[in-house]
């Protein structure tokens, strides 16, 4: 029998989820690399990776233009592209572990976090079908689950991503203005004496980058908190939930169901389906 949406439904249908993704009818997902993919991940993949390869081709255009004088401050050049590929390095195999990473396994990353209530726990996961030690949020954009096996690689991916698109702001601002002149010299054409083409392309790059940047400061701004609070994403939701309801007084008593299914959830005890929150900060 399928299981119906609805808090009718029984309470073995009722399964802890998160994020909008339907997991496959034959078993749930074994890691972010499982069929179906999502447009967020895809997106994901094809914004970071355009990014990136759209930076380092003008910066190494920029770089590598005949010029009859050489570039002035190279090593502070060569130090931001050069930390920037790094950083991008490690993002990337952090990324690659996660969506190849099934997160029921335990992992070396567990093992760093601590035996607390948060971290032990096993909560049920709709997505990959099983219930899942230190269960923190399933994330629609990289379409696997959060959880203590995989959330300290997360965790690295989410400071790369900040250090990365800050590096890459920095750079085109620094093209732009303390090589200025360096860059017309070098970028200049025929048909483009000033070498306004360059820099349109360049402030593109800092448009993109400032925008793909922010979202990953204000997740780590988030996770910065949870960890200060001790809160998993799930619990923060549910609790930001109680607080935002009306006073008891107004709204009258509250359904046994529903604060039974709230007592299950916080103590890990039981299958219930979180609420969709279309607005989480947290939903990447």
């Amino acid at each position: 029998a399928v299981c119906r949406e609805g808090r009718g439904r029984p309470r073995s249908c009722r399964e802890m989820s998160y994020g909008a993704v339907a997991a496959p009818a034959a078993g749930g997902r074994i890691n972010g690399f499982s069929r179906p993919f999502t447009d967020k991940q895809i997106l994901f993949w094809l914004s970071n990776t355009g990014s990136v390869v759209y930076f380092l081709v003008l910066a190494m255009n920029f770089y590598g233009a005949d010029s009859e004088e050489p570039l002035v401050h190279a090593g502070l050049f060569h130090g931001l592209v050069g930390t920037h590929m790094a950083i991008a390095t490690l993002g990337f195999c952090c990324w690659l572990f996660i969506e190849c990473h099934n997160p029921i396994h335990p992992t070396c990353f567990g093992a760093m976090l601590p035996d607390s209530k948060r971290w032990t726990d096993k909560k049920w996961c709709r997505e990959h079908k099983t219930k899942l030690e230190g269960l923190d949020h399933f994330c629609v954009w990289l379409n696997v689950s959060i959880s203590r096996s995989n959330y300290v690689p997360f965790l690295v991916l989410t400071v790369c991503g900040v250090l990365q698109y800050i590096l890459q702001a920095l750079t085109g601002l620094l093209i732009l203005t303390l090589w200025q002149k360096d860059m017309v010299g070098r970028m200049a054409q025929d048909w483009d004496p000033h070498a306004l083409t360059f820099a349109v392309a360049m402030v593109v790059n800092e448009c993109v980058s400032v925008g793909i940047g922010f979202g990953f400061v204000m997740l780590l701004i988030f996770h910065i908190h949870l960890l200060s609070t001790g809160f998993s994403t799930y619990t923060y939701l549910i609790e930001q939930r109680r607080i935002m309801r009306p006073a008891t007084a107004a709204r009258g008593p509250r359904p046994a169901a529903q604060a039974s299914d709230r007592q299950a959830l916080v103590n890990g005890s039981g299958d219930v389906e979180l609420p969709e929150t279309a607005g989480d900060p947290n939903a990447v």
